[in-house]
């Protein structure tokens, strides 16, 4: 790979846009457990009322609280990312910045009589 592209103010708008989804997500299926009591409710039936409990609490919970772990970790581990990308492009800016300093130290000039020190 020749280098790296990362513009760190796009990779802020995506992560700030999927936060606002994952939000509205979560937001999205607060209700479900009222409407899964209603419906076991509205059953009058104990076999059918186990059995949706059964599914929520063993698959679809589960699998949700895995969608929002992996979104968080998606989120966070982007961020870091991008945040080490740009830390390490301030310390190779400085390191140039400190050799280029080196490189052209008042010492040098000391072979040059007539330049203004």
């Amino acid at each position: 790979m020749a280098g790296w592209k990362i513009q760190p103010q796009g990779v802020l708008d995506v992560l700030t846009s999927v936060n606002t989804k994952a939000e509205a997500m979560g937001a999205a299926l607060e209700p479900l457990s009222d409407a899964m009591t209603a419906a076991v409710t509205a059953t009058n039936s104990p076999a059918i009322g186990d059995a949706v409990q059964g599914y929520f609490s063993e698959v679809a919970s589960p699998q949700l609280e895995g969608v929002s772990a992996r979104i968080s970790a998606s989120i966070t581990g982007a961020s870091g990312a991008t945040e080490a990308y740009v830390q390490g492009d301030l310390e190779m800016a400085a390191t140039a910045q400190r050799e280029q300093i080196i490189l052209v130290s008042p010492n040098e000039f000391n072979q040059y009589p007539m330049m203004p020190r």
